[in-house]
């Protein structure tokens, strides 16, 4: 029997048997788990704009706000962010582990030369051909190819479990983006809120200062006993102090919007900003849609496919593995290396099976297993979560604007009370107790109305968040390519 035909003969069964049962995925199926929603979340009712919009805009939804300072402070973050420039590597370290993972698919193919120099002993001639010299060179070119036959699906489990990680990433960079966005447009907010205050206080220091003024001329005329001045001091000092815990807070906000943006806060000087702080309308779109708009929750559903396929390598360890492997190339003693004589090559396969491991294995198997019941678990309290998250913002949203209401009106009322008391203060009516009453009545009123104002549209950045600022399913990058022969970057 000819080289070629004992070499099929042996062959055969090894490609009989790799046939028969090629392709046997041993990962279980990914069952999430079952969460029902509402047709509608419960308070998106109350939440009605007069001309609503279709959708949240995609990438930069911070548009919504119409406001040119915080669209430029969001673009700074995005290109100069250390912490985004963090997830960022954590995600092309996943896509590489993907590349990585899937190149175990691939045959390989190794190339190698040497050469020696070779001097025997002349007192080993029997160790020596009759003929050859003592003193000779040696060169050999040669080539190995080896190729796993994936019988049982590990090498694919761990290429899908390699690209769904990937994926999850992908997932974990855009949470980590729309967070650092949100806390921008959060801290922005808050900022604009306090310039508001600032102004009010400002304005309020001015009053009490033209009362205490009032009220010393009317002291050293006699008219007004002295107690009435110690009121109005001590109320105007009240508002300074006032003014200057605000004025602190603005400027570790300012900090804190500096260091988001990637700028020192030494350096960093927020800009004048004149533009009206209005609130947008946030459509919530339906409870539905939310599974495919929350990175988190899509990086939480890869997690839980990954840890399906792990659960298929861990099975598939415990059948054999099957390998083929080609080994040829050129060996010579003279210069005329590439030549028929000179070659040789070896064709084999290989089965490989452990037979006693101390239960490896199988804890393997049963910490892979339990991973993938973790990242059920995982999953769940995510989708869960995101709903709470939509339901809090449009609750507070809704409360929020109830109590906006009553402290507009309770504003138009203290300041028809000072008014009045004012007007007895000078007639004579009423002593400056009343006055100071009515005035704190007042700041206090105005204070919540700025407050409210702010939170309420600080919460629609929350609301923004919470619905995955405009993020879908389509958003995450397609699997890397990966090469057949790739020698390096």
């Amino acid at each position: 029997m000819t080289r070629p035909c004992r070499l099929a003969v042996l062959s055969a069964p090894i490609l009989a048997s790799v046939l028969l049962v090629a392709g046997c995925d041993l990962a279980p199926k990914e069952n999430l788990p079952i969460i029902h929603v509402a047709v509608a979340y419960k308070d998106a009712a109350a939440w009605k704009p007069a001309n609503p919009s279709d959708e949240i805009p995609r990438g930069a939804w911070w548009t919504l706000y119409h406001d040119p300072v915080l669209t430029r402070l969001e673009e700074r973050l995005d290109s100069n962010n250390p912490d985004l420039e963090n997830e960022v590597a954590i995600y092309d370290r996943a896509r590489a582990y993907a590349q990585e993972a899937e190149s175990g698919l691939y045959p390989t193919l190794t190339f190698g030369s040497a050469y020696s120099y070779h001097n025997l002993s002349t007192n080993a001639r029997p160790l020596r051909p009759p003929g050859q010299p003592a003193t000779y060179g040696r060169n050999s070119f040669d080539a190995f190819a080896t190729y796993e036959i994936d019988v049982w699906d590990k090498l694919h489990n761990e290429a899908r479990a390699g690209q769904a990680l990937a994926e999850a990433a992908a997932g974990d960079l855009a949470t980590a983006k729309l967070s650092l966005e949100a806390e921008l447009a959060s801290d922005y907010l808050v900022w604009r809120g306090l310039v508001d205050e600032v102004a009010l206080l400002h304005r309020t220091v001015a009053s009490y200062q033209a009362a205490y003024n009032l009220v010393s001329d009317r002291f050293h005329g006699q008219i007004a006993p002295e107690v009435d001045v110690s009121r109005a001091e001590t109320q105007l000092e009240d508002a300074r102090a006032t003014l200057a815990g605000l004025i602190n807070r603005q400027v570790l906000m300012e900090h804190a919007i500096g260091t988001l943006t990637g700028t020192p806060a030494t350096d960093f000087t927020m800009p004048a900003d004149s533009t009206p702080l209005s609130m947008p309308y946030v459509p919530p779109g339906m409870p539905s849609t939310l599974l495919e708009r929350r990175p988190d929750i899509a990086a939480a559903e890869r997690r839980v496919a990954a840890a399906a396929h792990i659960v298929g390598v861990a099975r598939a360890a415990f059948y054999p593995d099957i390998s083929l492997g080609l080994v040829g190339g050129f060996a010579s003693n003279g210069p005329d290396l590439f030549t028929l004589p000179n070659s040789a090559w070896v064709l084999g396969s290989g089965l490989l099976l452990p037979i006693l491991d101390g239960g490896y294995r199988q804890a393997e198997l049963n910490d892979s297993e339990a991973a993938l019941r973790s990242a059920d678990a995982v999953y769940r309290a995510t989708v869960l979560s995101a709903f709470q998250d939509v339901e809090d913002a449009l609750s507070e949203i809704h409360w929020l604007g109830e109590e906006q209401k009553s402290a507009s009106a309770a504003v138009k009322s203290a300041q028809l009370t000072v008014s009045q008391a004012t007007a007895l203060y000078r007639d004579g009516a009423t002593n400056f107790l009343e006055v100071a009453v009515a005035q704190t009545q007042e700041l206090d009123a105005e204070r919540r109305a700025v407050q409210l104002h702010a939170v309420q549209t600080e919460t629609t950045v929350n609301l923004i968040r919470a619905l995955g600022g405009g993020w879908t399913r389509a958003d995450i990058p397609p699997p890397p390519q990966p090469g057949l022969l790739h020698a390096g970057p």
